[in-house]
């Protein structure tokens, strides 16, 4: 490995890369997130091109691309399922952009590794995240 390769593999541990689910809006509405330099984002639909996809395919392709998965949809995976190589955020309660962007910000602000995000699902409420693993049972804590 070049010494450019270990550089570049170094800083990458440091980038959250996040993946827009199609219900989410288009990254460029979300300009908090964006200003974050220490954030990738893409979006399925917008940026991949890719619509009417499964859950299944949208979380495959997610784990291949080790990206963390950003949703509103609930049903997507269950705790039992959730692998080491798989992140999913969800937001709950139907919210407007403003405040998807707001709550996402906030989670990073407290959580900034990559590593804190995969194996979990972490629902976003208003004032309180619920983190769920497949090995602990759901946690509960105020962000």
């Amino acid at each position: 490995m070049t010494l450019l390769n270990m550089l570049r593999s170094a800083s990458d541990n440091k980038v959250l890369h996040f993946l827009l689910d199609e219900v989410m809006p288009p990254r460029k509405n979300l300009p908090r997130l964006n200003k974050r330099g220490s954030c990738n984002i893409r979006h399925i639909t917008h940026d991949y091109k890719k619509s009417g996809l499964t859950d299944k395919d949208v979380l495959r392709w997610a784990q291949k691309e080790h990206r963390i998965l950003v949703t509103a949809d609930k049903f997507f995976i269950k705790p039992k399922n959730l692998q080491k190589t798989i992140a999913v955020i969800r937001i709950s309660g139907g919210c407007k952009v403003e405040e998807i962007d707001r709550r996402l910000v906030r989670l990073i602000r407290l959580n900034p590794s990559p590593d804190y995000y995969f194996g979990k699902i972490l629902v976003l409420s208003d004032k309180k995240v619920i983190s769920e693993s497949r090995e602990d049972s759901p946690r509960t804590y105020k962000y």
